[in-house]
């Protein structure tokens, strides 16, 4: 009887953890990924991984795992893993973006893993992150690409109305560079100079 009892606590407990961690999507195309978003008024948080990749898999275990991660993420983010690299094992979800992965790591310039993409529901770029990071550090990343007067969007639009200046100016052009921005990039980085 107190191993039964055990048994059952031990899978609430197994239960409980799970509910608590990132939440990712599965079975959804990227037009599907932003209407949902749009719907529930999310973000959509994007994890680039693949099998191969010692980093991934620690993310997995020891940030995305992790009850504030969860909860934060669950709140403010549609969270779906896309995989770069293409198995024989591959499911039908993975072998479905394919093209996605193919199409992000040409337009923003993956080239290493995981990389971090995060988007509004209008499909346009608002942060990025790379390599493991530490609990804190990537909750501060999800925040930064959060908020409007930190992300790609929002600043570029601070930049638009001539209320960006400095070296916030060449911090944002190679910000847009690394996001494959290049017009945009090089029109701020033509302003800073101007500037200085």
């Amino acid at each position: 009887m107190k191993r039964i009892l055990f048994l059952i606590i031990a899978c609430i407990a197994t239960l409980m953890v799970d509910a608590q961690s990132v939440k990712f999507e599965s079975s959804l195309n990227w037009e599907q990924m932003k209407a949902k978003a749009k719907k529930e008024n999310k973000l959509i948080f994007l994890d680039i991984i693949a099998t191969w990749c010692g980093p991934c898999k620690m993310m997995d275990k020891d940030v995305y795992a992790n009850d504030t991660v969860g909860d934060y993420l669950n709140s403010k983010f549609l969270s779906v893993k896309i995989q770069m690299d293409k198995t024989d094992k591959d499911d039908e979800t993975v072998r479905m973006n394919y093209g996605l992965a193919d199409q992000l790591k040409a337009e923003y310039k993956v080239t290493g893993v995981p990389t971090y993409l995060f988007f509004n529901t209008a499909g346009q770029i608002l942060h990025r992150g790379t390599g493991y990071m530490s609990t804190r550090d990537f909750i501060d990343l999800c925040k930064t690409a959060a908020d409007p007067s930190k992300n790609l969007v929002g600043r570029t639009t601070l930049f638009k109305k001539k209320t960006l200046q400095g070296k916030d100016l060449l911090i944002l052009a190679v910000d847009l560079k690394k996001n494959g921005q290049d017009s945009m990039a090089w029109q701020l980085a033509k302003t800073y100079k101007k500037t200085v």
